[in-house]
């Protein structure tokens, strides 16, 4: 006999059981459009490539999940009995917050701090959420359906990429390169051409993620979901012919989301796969004695991940690299970068969302790339919410993880309710995520140039991939008999979860919105199977219900009110004033350009970004109208209130110091125009401060010093430039053997230092000689 529900169905209104599938619903539809539409939060900082939609997207949906948290327990709260299942990620998450807030206080850049908080917690919350609905084995089997199944949909995507995207990518760009580069906001013949160059003919396949590396993550936690089904259905007994469509159907659909994996082309992600296809394995045929020395092992894993730890950076500081290829070049030398960060930074960090900001100050000079993470996620998460936010961060994952391992329960059946909820719920489900797809994505894709073959293309990317959802959702739900054995799945799920924090060791993936939601999704799936079958413990409150409802329902009003004019309206005014800007100015319209972006700059005062661009935009009228000097007076006033709301970022002040040796070409008088110059030698100075590595800050400050007569600073930086310029070539030529040397300062700009090195060296001989 199965055991009953303590809560079931039946005691239960209609409505409520509704509202908590209405929940769920919402819930796995926000994990479904995560997955499939291409999400990054990375703000751009020009006007050649601008897509704040994004940022918008990003911290929209995750308000949405807050909400859910918000208003599922508004109503728990207002029922006759509050129920609560603790998950063990509560008190991480609330030290994670309270330290992300302090934090985000100190943070230069204080709306990428919130935004950044935003993105990443309320996956959590959602998790919470999710542990309190998945009350039984249907709804468990249910989640885990749905992100197999999105899993089967991305490896279609990556397939269709390979296959016929990518080439199509190479055809467009091989016809009409500068068409494509403009599109992309990157400029002929820079470094960054040449770095996607080399991206678009590596062919990477990614599916709807940023990069193949996330794609990989994602496709661990699916084939994980889908395995944690597959081998529960071993066990149960059926008719011939069922028995062996559940077992093959759930087969095939594990190995295409593994076929996807090893499109990625990700060598991280495999280990990572394969590493935890082990652990899994290992625990199928070792079960028993695992459980009884349990504490042993984990002892003895601990000692060795630690002993690997101290192996990996005694190599890294020996070599100052890794082992296998570029990849764990480039890798040793953001760790290298972000391990000097954290060690000024420790206590409270950089700030959340502060990474790239702070980066370059630390990025060794012949380093190629300048990134926004350190392709670790504890590094990543100690160098930007500090000593605190990293111990609520890991308490929110490892408590629980630590719960399950010691409270791993025995094969026992999860407990029913009632079939009819189940299977009208679970069609109520499938279909309103599949309608949320329909609906949503088409509204992220600019269809105004489109004709109609364009729009009945677009039907068919569209609706294919939830057709396959649909299809893969019948396929492993085939698996959702009676669960017959809770450990071989809930170690399924563990396994999947421990393969993608392997996996991020060495890479960002976890934090891209998607991947870091369908963890947290299969996180919960983990908690709850446990929860549920050990009853764990519950939370009843008890009082004057009307007093509870007055005051849950204002609480929830003021919050919600907060949040909106805090959080997500000062995002929506910048990202659609920013797009009104960008086109006045495709319509000659600058000066209503102007006054666009100064009122999205008083909206948020939080935010560098519209200030950004009105200098820039400043700058762009006085290039055509050189002439008159307002403009760059205009371009100084926006690029000093930039500086003021974000002081940790280079770029501000470099175009400061362009606005302050253009102005310095206007002064008649020469205090006038050393003032100016003045300015501008501080301005790159607080620059090359931001950002000592680059050579290119290095001779223009160059420059400025000997327009001021001083010689010995331009020297000096000089011979900066190009020293960094030649550890820059040599690391080239070591990771690209085969390729021309591609100048990052540039031929004319290099042979031009080199040139006043040797002017100012025979110079400063001269002086001494005399």
């Amino acid at each position: 006999m199965e055991q009953k529900d303590t809560e079931s169905a039946d005691s239960q209104s209609k409505l409520a059981v509704f509202a908590g599938w209405t929940v769920l619903a919402i819930c796995l539809s926000v994990v479904a459009v995560r997955v499939m539409v291409t999400e990054s939060a990375a703000r751009q900082t020009g006007f050649r490539l601008i897509n704040t939609g994004s940022e918008l997207y990003s911290v929209s949906i995750s308000l949405v999940l807050a909400a859910v948290f918000v208003f599922f327990f508004f109503v728990r709260f207002c029922a006759k009995r509050f129920t609560y299942r603790f998950t063990g990620i509560e008190p991480g998450l609330a030290v994670f917050l309270i330290a992300g807030f302090v934090s985000a206080l100190t943070a230069p850049d204080k709306r990428a701090a919130v935004n950044h908080i935003i993105v990443v917690t309320a996956p959590a919350l959602m998790a919470i959420v999710l542990v309190q609905l998945l009350d039984s084995r249907r709804k468990v089997k249910l989640v885990l359906a749905v992100i197999a199944s999105l899993g089967v949909v991305f490896a279609y995507q990556c397939f269709e990429q390979f296959f016929g995207g990518s080439a199509m990518l190479i055809r467009m760009y091989e016809q009409n390169p500068e068409e494509l580069l403009g599109q992309l906001g990157i400029e002929g013949g820079s470094f960054a051409h040449m770095l996607f160059e080399h991206r678009l003919y590596s062919r990477g396949i990614r599916g709807f993620f940023t990069t193949g590396n996330s794609g990989a993550s994602f496709a661990i936690l699916a084939a994980f979901a889908g395995l944690a089904m597959w081998c529960d259905s071993l066990k149960v007994k059926r008719p011939a012919a069922s028995r062996g469509f559940a077992l093959y159907g759930g087969l095939i659909g594990i190995i295409v989301i593994t076929a996807g994996l090893l499109f990625t082309g990700s060598k991280g992600g495999v280990v990572a796969f394969c590493a935890a296809g082990l652990m899994f394995v290992a625990y199928y045929l070792f079960g028993g004695w695992i459980k009884r020395y349990k504490k042993s092992i984990l002892l003895a894993l601990i000692v060795l991940a630690l002993a690997v730890g101290f192996l990996v950076v005694c190599y890294g500081v020996s070599q100052q690299r890794l082992p296998d290829g570029n990849s764990m070049l480039v890798r040793w030398q953001y760790w290298s970068a972000s391990a000097k960060m954290i060690s000024e930074h420790y206590l409270l960090g950089t700030g959340p969302g502060n990474f790239v900001h702070f980066y370059t100050r630390y990025k060794l000079p012949q380093a190629i790339e300048t990134v926004a993470d350190p392709h670790n996620f504890l590094l990543s998460i100690l160098s930007q919410y500090g000593i605190f936010g990293f111990a609520g961060f890991l308490g929110m994952i490892f408590l629980p993880l630590g719960n399950v391992v010691f409270r791993f329960q025995k094969a026992e059946r999860l407990r029913q309710v009632q079939k009819r909820f189940s299977f009208a719920g679970g069609v109520f489900i499938v279909g309103f995520i599949c309608l949320v797809l329909l609906l949503i994505r088409p509204l992220l894709v600019d269809f105004s140039q489109s004709g109609r073959f364009m729009l009945l293309v677009s039907a068919y990317i569209f609706l294919l991939p939830v057709l396959i959802f649909i299809a893969s959702v019948i396929l492993f739900s085939r698996a959702c008999g009676p669960t017959r054995n809770v450990r071989i799945m809930a170690a399924a799920a563990f396994c999947g979860i421990a393969g993608v924090l392997i996996h991020n060791l060495i890479d960002f993936a976890l934090f891209e919105p998607g991947v870091l939601t369908a963890f947290w999704a299969l996180f919960a799936c983990l908690v709850a199977s446990q929860l549920t079958v050990s009853q764990a413990t519950v939370l009843s409150v008890r009082s004057v219900r009307n007093i509870r409802i007055v005051a849950a329902a204002g609480g929830l009003v003021v919050l919600v009110i907060v949040s909106i004019y805090l959080l997500w309206y000062p995002v929506y005014t910048v990202s659609e004033k920013i797009r009104e800007s960008v086109s006045a100015v495709k319509g000659g319209r600058v000066q209503q350009a102007h006054k666009i972006l100064a009122f999205a700059s008083d909206a948020d005062r939080l935010n560098p970004l519209p200030q950004r661009l009105n200098a820039e935009l400043y700058i762009q009228s006085y290039q055509q109208d050189s002439s008159d000097s307002e403009y760059l007076l205009k371009a100084e006033e926006c690029l000093r209130e930039a500086t003021v709301r974000n002081s940790a970022d280079f770029k501000s002040f470099e175009l400061l110091s362009e606005v302050y040796i253009e102005l310095s070409e206007f002064c008649f008088s020469s205090s006038g125009r050393q003032e100016y110059l003045n300015k501008a030698q501080e301005s790159i100075q607080a620059a090359v401060e931001r950002y000592p590595g680059s050579g290119r800050l290095r001779v223009k400050l160059a420059q400025i010093a000997e327009q001021l007569d001083n010689k010995i600073l331009a020297l000096n930086n000089y011979r900066a430039a190009v020293e960094f310029e030649d550890k820059y070539r040599r690391q080239f030529k070591e990771m690209y053997p085969s390729k021309e040397v591609f100048s990052r300062l540039g031929d004319q700009k290099y042979k031009f230092a080199l040139r006043r090195i040797s002017e100012l060296e025979k110079l400063r001989r001269s002086y001494k000689l005399l």
